[in-house]
């Protein structure tokens, strides 16, 4: 998306580029961030646990969105570990999530063939 909107080269990380190119594409991205977020908490897990985790998930990007992570804000310098902190936790349910509940919903469906493909 950088390429397009302005001669933005590739960022190390994803948080880059809260600030790269003076923040061309930080509306964007934090959007596209905050939506994500928000259909995490929407989503209903297969179980109340899952959805539980989900929603922790999304509410830790919605941190990961808001305070940066060079510390440029009020929040950042208060708590400058707290974008790290809140990324962690996101991928960290993320990854529950799709390790530890996939195989919940395997049972529904029909085809044993397609169940035995799908498993971890």
């Amino acid at each position: 998306m950088g390429a397009l909107l302005s001669d933005l080269s590739l960022q190390g990380s994803i948080s880059s580029y809260y600030h790269a190119g003076e923040g061309v594409v930080r509306d964007i991205f934090v959007g596209s961030v905050i939506a994500v977020s928000a259909l995490l908490i929407a989503y209903k897990g297969f179980s109340g646990f899952e959805n539980w985790v989900l929603n922790i998930a999304g509410v830790a990007l919605v941190i990961v969105a808001l305070v940066p992570d060079n510390r440029s804000t009020d929040l950042s310098n208060a708590f400058p570990w707290l974008h790290g902190a809140s990324a962690v936790t996101f991928f960290a349910c993320l990854v529950y999530v799709v390790l530890v509940r996939s195989g919940d919903t395997l049972g529904l469906l029909q085809n044993k063939d397609d169940q035995t493909r799908f498993q971890l």
